[in-house]
């Protein structure tokens, strides 16, 4: 049994876990043309605004009439989709004061970034074929850069998936418990086998073609992340009008209760945390895409709006439900555990599976159109890549092609044998998580910014010195956060031994 003070990411095997605990090609390769304009169509709906954490309805006036688009944030760590109940830990770190002011401070940095992101247009602009991150940055930065960010940006969907697999197996893991403790015995649940059920969930669902497909996913989504959200928020409201006050201190965590060393080290992870719950830049452009609209201007004007709309609607839900768990329960919220009533817990955990399952499929299309894209490039008269193929399933008849099959198949397969020694490397992926956010969120927007403004400006320094400055927060951030994974408390080094009762 795995001591209370044993994080998320150093469970592995068998682990007792109590609540909180953690479009297709055509026959010659091509996207379908537009009766319209000639060009590749773009069929999707603003369904996949993917940013970070909250679910919204947007109106905008598009082709004189009105079209809804869903923006989805995620919440893991999520993530995607990012833990909500993580912000809560982030407050007691940094206290009343530079707990929402840092949440401020990034949404600012993300909305301006994500801004100079989409101002800047990419290789296939013109020829009306689909765009990519790594596409903006070879056409504005050069062939180097566009290296890097391929390298860094699939590194990280490889990573976040992983994670996103290892936090669906642990709401299924939740179920299993909260169905036989009941706060009356203790339980042994076995992580493996929920990481296993977790892949061939998303086996299934990876087999959805394109992001235009997953609207209804996306839908889903929005009902899931309310749901468990407002549990959330019912239970800590519930939890501060018991306690008749606001828990809490204005300057954080006190030393009395932590040594010097480990309030630097929370300060840094929380800083860090609170910026990687901004991290949406990897799949910002390939949704974007998906606007239906034959001027790409219509598009870019929409997204900006959704980013816009989605990030302050993000960062309210993230004050508010930070707050609430840190009023709560003030610096115990790492520990704090709800145990009653179990069938709503229930629901929460359904809930948060639900939106992980999701959470996957929409940050993983972005590997899959970059690997189909060039395997069917190479094997284009291949019936492999081009032949559709039904399976069939009770009820209904699925259909697929092997090129699909096999490569995303590959891809859930791996990232869910990652997602069961996650850690064992977990020090490695908080690395991989810093540099993907550094380059794909501020380096990159920002050095297109700087090209456009005299060297040595008032604006061009500013840039420089967010893109220096945020490097030194996330080196600071990753290396404690690197520290806390590999010393536990009693001392071990050894990170595949979590600590056990006796």
């Amino acid at each position: 049994m795995v001591e209370d003070t044993a994080t998320t990411d150093q469970l592995s095997g068998d682990v007792r876990l109590p609540l909180g605990s953690s479009e297709g090609l055509d026959n010659d390769g091509q996207r379908p043309k537009s009766a319209v304009d000639g060009q590749s169509k773009r069929t999707g709906n603003l369904y996949l605004s993917v940013i970070v954490g909250v679910k919204m309805l947007v109106l905008v006036e598009l082709e004189s009439r009105l079209v809804y688009f869903l923006l989805g944030l995620g919440c893991l760590f999520f993530g995607g989709l990012k833990d909500l109940r993580l912000r809560g830990e982030n407050m007691a770190q940094l206290g009343w004061v530079a707990g929402p002011a840092a949440m401020i401070c990034f949404s600012f940095l993300a909305y301006y970034t994500s801004r100079f992101l989409l101002n800047r247009p990419g290789k296939n602009t013109d020829t009306g074929k689909k765009n990519s991150y790594m596409d903006v940055v070879e056409s504005n930065l050069g062939r180097r850069h566009a290296i890097v960010c391929f390298v860094v940006q699939y590194l990280n969907l490889l990573v976040v998936a992983s994670k996103y697999t290892q936090e669906a197996a642990f709401r299924m893991m939740d179920l299993i418990w909260y169905a036989c403790h009941h706060g009356k015995r203790t339980c042994r649940v076995y992580q493996k086998p929920y990481n296993i059920a977790a892949g061939v969930i998303q086996i299934f669902f990876s087999q959805i073609p394109d992001f235009d497909q997953l609207g209804w996913l996306s839908s889903l989504s929005v009902v899931t992340f309310i749901t468990f959200s407002a549990i959330g928020l019912g239970l800590s409201i519930g939890r501060v009008t018991e306690n008749e006050k606001f828990e809490g201190r204005t300057g954080g965590m006190s030393l009395g209760n932590v040594t010097r060393a480990q309030k630097m080290r929370g300060i840094f992870k929380a800083f860090g945390d609170i910026a990687l719950a901004y991290d949406f830049f990897s799949v910002l452009i390939d949704i974007e895409d998906t606007i239906e609209s034959p001027q790409p201007d219509v598009a870019n004007q929409i997204m900006k709006k959704a980013t816009k709309f989605s990030l302050v609607a993000t960062t309210f839900v993230y004050l508010v439900y930070g707050g609430l768990e840190y009023a709560a329960f003030g610096e115990n919220v790492a520990h704090s555990l709800f145990w009653n009533p179990y069938w709503l817990l229930d629901i929460r955990s359904l809930a948060m599976l639900i939106n992980y399952v999701g959470a996957y499929q929409i940050f993983s299309q972005p590997m899959f159109a970059m690997v189909e894209k060039f395997i069917g490039g190479a094997v284009t008269n291949c019936e492999f890549a081009t032949k559709d193929i039904e399976i069939p399933i009770p009820c209904f008849t699925f259909k697929t092609n092997l090129l699909r099959l096999v490569c995303r198949s590959g891809f859930v397969i791996t990232t869910t044998v990652m997602s069961m020694f996650l850690p064992v490397y977990n020090g490695s992926l908080q690395l991989v998580d810093g540099i993907a956010f550094w380059f794909l969120g501020i380096y990159f927007p920002l050095e297109m910014y700087k090209k456009e403004k005299q060297k040595y400006s008032g604006k061009w320094l500013c840039a420089q010195i967010v893109i220096i400055g945020v490097l030194i927060l996330t080196i600071a951030s990753v290396a404690a956060k690197f520290v806390d994974t590999f010393i536990y408390i009693d001392g071990s080094s050894d990170p595949l031994m979590p600590n056990y009762d006796s």
